[in-house]
């Protein structure tokens, strides 16, 4: 009898659960839902834009084949400025130059938040301070910190130029010994390019450059692309950041956890070998803060210096590899210029003087050539996400606060205003009617205000660097048997990247 009784209470329990579990579900749907019509019905002000469904957006009209597309698509329809849900959160949407910079210039001090970072350390402790992800005093800290790191260790300057010619030239000299190889005729430039640009960071953060059979730094590369690739502007990570604790996500949490274990191992080496005395790099500078507790100027946390080094990786490596690689494929696809950008190459620098950035102004084609790659290429095509901090006006309309706001650089990449043939590659579209390299009002790849990239002068060094130098040493063609789709040959994560292809390079004498 008392078996019975206890197997009945048994059930009993499990249906309590079950209906405890079900209200607790349904309860969430429809506070979710009551909270989505209470927004809709108090926000009376909005720009026009697509609707959507409740608690997941209008992600659907999207999609992510081509999330950069679809947006200039809805702003054909709705105009220079619509507002769209990317799952329950409030989106705005630029698509003019103008109206970019009244939002991130004029309104900067109202528009430089940014969503909520979460601990990818997958704990639920408020998060320190972080370059791209934190707001407010502590990040205008961080930056103002992290700034003067960079230049301390010579970014911005002819130092950090030296580092990358001499990067470029290593870069060039592993090529050759592949190529002399029978897998050389059929490469994919990506793992040597990565490394080469990554390097660039691993000089002024850890304060020396890795060899590229070095297996911690193949290993720090491949967590960079798993990151990077699943998490896009449209992914309702962005407004659900524990779905990254879903089986859906499992590359990114193993490229998170994989980067977290090698910059640990090189963080581990600083401090046993730290002296105050003697700062070799900006991880020794980030360190020091560390040491001083209360009284650092910046507000950071031991457990989490990797995070603050993955965002340089992330930030100052990723862009540029991508970027890099999309100018390449473009030189592949377009043999015509790509013989005239090594002919303005030869004739100005012969075929052994390495490039360098003064070189810039003598070499107007090949400079819009890489820009024009990297207009059409933008490797942030759908642009960061701002968070309003306050009410925020702007071309009539009302944008609340806590509304995230973005200005694709795929739309303003190609507004038929800015640019003589937005949608096709063409340099002309960087060259006055004197041949002289100049850039249009539109092209603003690095964004504008307070937000503006940390890094924009090291990019643009590298990119033109690293381009000029491979020109000028190899004729690039696409292997025997490649299909190439042009429009469809890139892939939308956290960057915009070129899906792999394989090249056979052509040294060019010396």
């Amino acid at each position: 009898m008392a078996d019975a009784l206890a197997e009945v209470g048994h059930y009993a329990h499990l249906v309590w659960q079950f209906c405890t579990l079900r209200n607790v579900v349904v309860y969430s749907v429809l506070l979710m839902l009551a909270r989505y019509v209470y927004n809709r019905l108090k926000l009376t002000n909005l720009p026009p834009g697509p609707w959507g469904l409740p608690i997941i957006g209008a992600n659907f009209r999207l999609g992510y084949k081509n999330p950069a597309e679809a947006l200039l698509r809805i702003s054909r329809q709705y105009g220079r400025i619509f507002s769209i849900r990317f799952g329950p959160q409030l989106v705005v949407v630029l698509n003019d130059v103008e109206l970019a910079k009244e939002a991130f210039v004029k309104n900067g001090d109202v528009s430089s938040g940014r969503p909520h970072p979460t601990d990818i350390g997958f704990s639920l402790r408020k998060m320190p301070a972080q370059l791209i992800r934190s707001e407010g005093q502590d990040w205008k800290d961080l930056r103002s910190f992290t700034l003067k790191a960079l230049r301390h260790f010579g970014v911005g300057t002819r130092e950090i130029e030296k580092v990358i010619e001499d990067e470029a030239q290593q870069l060039c000299s592993t090529l050759e010994k592949e190529v002399a190889t029978e897998a050389g005729h059929q490469l994919d430039p990506r793992r040597l390019l990565n490394m080469a640009v990554a390097n660039i960071i691993c000089s002024f953060t850890f304060g020396y450059r890795m060899e590229y059979s070095n297996p911690d730094f193949v290993k720090i590369i491949e967590s960079i692309r798993d990151i990077s690739a699943d998490t896009s502007l449209t992914n309702l990570m962005q407004v659900w950041p524990l779905l990254i604790l879903t089986p859906a996500y499992s590359a990114v949490r193993r490229g998170i956890m994989t980067f977290r274990r090698m910059a640990q191992k090189v963080i581990d080496q600083h401090k046993e070998t730290y002296d105050a005395n003697d700062m070799r790099d900006v991880l020794d500078m980030m360190i020091a803060e560390v040491k001083k507790g209360k009284d650092a100027k910046i507000p950071v946390d031991e457990a989490y210096l990797w995070i603050n080094v993955g965002e340089l990786f992330g930030a100052g490596a990723d862009t540029t590899i991508n970027s890099l690689m999309w100018a390449v494929f473009e030189m592949t696809s377009r043999q015509d210029v790509q013989d005239k950008v090594r002919k303005e190459i030869h004739d100005v620098l012969g075929t052994h003087r390495p490039p360098r950035m003064s070189d810039r102004g003598d070499l107007p084609f090949t400079q819009a050539a890489v820009m024009e790659s990297f207009r059409l290429r933008h490797p942030g095509p759908t642009g960061s996400l701002h968070r309003t901090t306050a009410t925020m006006h702007i071309a009539g309309y009302t944008i609340p606060e806590n509304t995230f706001v973005t200005s694709p650089q795929w739309s303003m990449h190609r507004d038929p205003r800015e640019f003589k043939k937005p949608y096709e590659y063409d340099p002309g579209n960087f060259l006055n009617k004197e041949g002289k390299f100049t850039e249009p009002n539109g092209f603003m790849p690095f964004g504008v205000g307070p937000r503006v990239c940390i890094g924009e002068s090291l990019a643009r060094t590298e990119l033109f660097v690293f381009f000029t130098t491979l020109m000028q040493r190899f004729k690039f063609e696409f292997a025997p048997g490649q299909v190439i789709q042009d429009e469809g040959h890139g892939h939308f994560g956290a960057t915009y990247t070129p899906k792999p292809y394989k090249v056979r390079l052509t040294p060019v004498t010396h």
